[in-house]
């Protein structure tokens, strides 16, 4: 006899397979999994998906849920987070769904919940989930929940909420440099430049490096009339990520803004370099030259 889950030899009395733990067809009360049973079952499943073979870990706790009567809300958390692993959004919101339903504290369900609905652009879905989030312990504060929601708000156009919770977010910790990052990016949508300089210059401080900061802050720092500040933070950001075009892109503006046509001329060479086909680094010197 073989086991149809893993293809293992099993005995005919044999109600699990041995070498995977799957309950077999011949089982003969397949249907009342004790609660031991399940827990073999799901932290097999969970090496499963260490090991990524996720649909084997699909697959054993579908089985799990399709042969209980009462609910078991950490296994739909750990479905949804397989069907997430292999890109089924659709899937992973279902089951975390299911699992709120059978558990309405079940705080990390309603977190996952809220961000996949904030990657399937469902951002009035997030916001409340995410608000239930920080219902369920008031004792609790967490700042990237509040960070998320803001997120949320931004995406839905909704800025007075959005730097409500960022701000929020940064009193929780305010050495939380991505929160800063994003009041930073809303400030600069907002045109609100002197606020947006504040708040990546505080992203930076507090270690958040990301070189999106840095180059959103040249921006920002040009928006003031800053140049100089500006120029120095993007040629130290080029060197240090050489293959950063958008900032080296950035850098010829301020360059051919400041009639520096030798500087442009240089970063566009090295633009090609990366990316020969870049039509924009071959027009800055056509330009140029034509001058």
């Amino acid at each position: 006899m073989e086991c149809l889950s893993c293809n293992g030899a099993v005995n005919e009395s044999d109600n699990f397979c041995k070498n995977c733990g799957v309950p077999l067809k011949e089982s003969a009360d397949k249907s009342k999994l004790t609660a031991e049973q399940i827990c073999r079952i799901v932290q097999l499943s969970f090496v499963y998906e260490i090991e990524n073979l996720i649909d084997k870990a699909i697959d054993n706790y579908t089985m799990v849920l399709s042969q209980v009567t009462e609910g078991y809300p950490d296994v739909h958390f750990k479905l949804a987070s397989a069907y997430e692993a292999k890109g089924k959004m659709g899937k992973a919101i279902a089951e975390c769904q299911k699992a709120v339903k059978i558990n309405p504290n079940y705080i990390e369900a309603h977190r996952k919940l809220a961000e996949l609905y904030n990657d399937e652009a469902l951002y009035n879905e997030a916001i409340e989930e995410f608000k239930k989030v920080l219902s369920i312990e008031v004792k609790y504060t967490y700042a990237d929940v509040h960070n998320n929601l803001g997120v949320a708000y931004e995406k839905s156009d909704n800025h007075k909420h959005a730097e409500e919770s960022y701000k929020k977010a940064i009193a929780i910790n305010p050495k939380y440099g991505k929160a800063h990052f994003n009041l930073g990016n809303l400030y600069s949508d907002m045109k609100r430049y002197d606020k947006a300089v504040e708040e990546y210059k505080k992203a930076i401080e507090s270690g958040f490096k990301n070189p999106l900061c840095l180059n959103n802050l040249a921006l920002a720092l040009i928006e003031k009339n800053e140049k100089e500040e500006a120029e120095s933070i993007l040629k130290s950001l080029v060197e240090d990520n050489p293959e950063y075009i958008f900032a080296r892109k950035n850098l010829i503006s301020l360059h051919l803004q400041s009639k520096k046509l030798d500087e442009a001329r240089k970063e566009a060479e090295e633009i090609l370099k990366i990316d020969p086909e870049d039509a924009e680094a071959r027009q800055v010197i056509s330009n140029i030259n034509n001058a």
